[in-house]
């Protein structure tokens, strides 16, 4: 009889507790996949890039920068950067445009101008938004391009 009321007990007392924290730790149904959109990118980033340019001989670049988005799709900031071909440019001015979708990709259009000679060029990128904002992530889309890294990092 003592083995059947203790039976009992646990089954009155544990069975509620179970019940009640059988949600505890599981993610909640009623939380929303995070949305992304333009203002997700958003204030003054640092970047850097690093990228190999198809041809004989293969052609490798690399550069430092800052870059400023409005969070309405308009980017402007300056760079510079350098490759194995002699290339050296400095304080290069960047302007540009930028798309969002929902689910944090998106695409860069960047100008670059600059008065040293090899120094202006235009070019489309895809980006990836990583960290709320704090980071984005980009790959150059030109297909003589292969792009080593390309991180935006939020000041």
């Amino acid at each position: 009889m003592a083995r059947s009321r203790i039976g009992l007990v646990l089954i009155a007392v544990v069975l509620p507790m179970a019940l009640l924290c059988s949600s505890c730790g599981s993610p909640s149904s009623a939380s929303a996949a995070t949305t992304f959109s333009k203002s997700s990118i958003k204030g003054n980033y640092a970047m850097s890039f690093a990228v190999a340019v198809g041809g004989e001989p293969i052609s490798y670049a690399g550069g430092t920068g800052v870059i400023v988005s409005d969070g309405n799709g308009n980017l402007s900031g300056s760079e510079s950067f350098s490759d194995t071909d002699g290339t050296v440019c400095t304080d290069a001015t960047i302007s540009g445009t930028y798309t969002v979708n929902p689910n944090g990709t998106g695409t860069i259009n960047i100008s670059l101008t600059s008065s040293e000679p090899g120094c202006t060029e235009s070019f489309i990128e895809s980006l990836a938004i990583a960290s709320g904002g704090s980071l984005v992530k980009t790959t150059n889309l030109d297909p003589n391009v292969a792009q080593l890294s390309g991180d935006w990092t939020r000041q």
